[in-house]
């Protein structure tokens, strides 16, 4: 039986979290990255001692004979499983993503625990718990891994990754000017009276 499982507060991270991306395997998964502080010592503690609950649980099933399952939390000061660097938002940061079947889509919920209809709310850089599921699993590997049931936004941040800035890319037009539009308008395309 999975741990259930709400985090401390956690920074968000590739937020996949309202439409579903199909993974490398071909499935179509709901996701999210947490960065959970290094500084976050309680919280750090809280999310090992339910995975060594879960390890204990399955160690006559599917962990066993297995001395060190494979764990779903990365050290971000580190590398990343495949072997590349942590980009630099994950220094002092431990690293780990939850993900969804695309049947069970995560709740996501406000401060005062309502649902958040505007998505643009939820992105890379705010700051949230989130609801995992700690499970077991046997499959090509043995080990740990984490079901993303909901999340809880909590305060925003910098936004990670490219975010465009409407007043950089553009500058106020002026308004046309009365008179010129009474005599004939004015050309949409350069903005200018006839």
């Amino acid at each position: 039986m999975a741990q259930e499982f709400t985090t401390s507060l956690v920074r968000l991270s590739y937020v996949n979290v309202f439409e579903p991306k199909v993974t490398p395997q071909g499935d179509e998964k709901f996701s999210v990255t947490c960065l959970l502080p290094k500084s976050d010592t309680q919280g750090y503690k809280a999310l090992m001692d339910a995975i060594r609950v879960e390890i204990a649980d399955n160690q006559d099933d599917k962990l066993k004979g297995i001395a060190q399952p494979k764990l779903p939390i990365h050290d971000g000061d580190g590398f990343s499983p495949g072997g590349s660097e942590y980009g630099p938002e994950c220094k002092g940061h431990w690293v780990f993503t939850a993900s969804a079947n695309v049947k069970y889509p995560p709740a996501i919920m406000d401060r005062r625990v309502q649902p958040i209809m505007d998505r643009s709310q939820v992105y890379s850089g705010c700051w949230a718990h989130v609801a995992i599921s700690i499970y077991a699993y046997n499959n090509q590997s043995k080990g740990i891994g984490f079901g993303l049931n909901g999340l809880q936004k909590v305060k925003d941040d910098e936004p990670l990754g490219y975010k465009f800035d409407a007043n950089k890319a553009f500058t106020a037009v002026a308004e046309p000017d009365e008179a010129a539009t009474d005599m004939g308008g004015v050309d949409p395309l350069t903005g200018m009276p006839f």
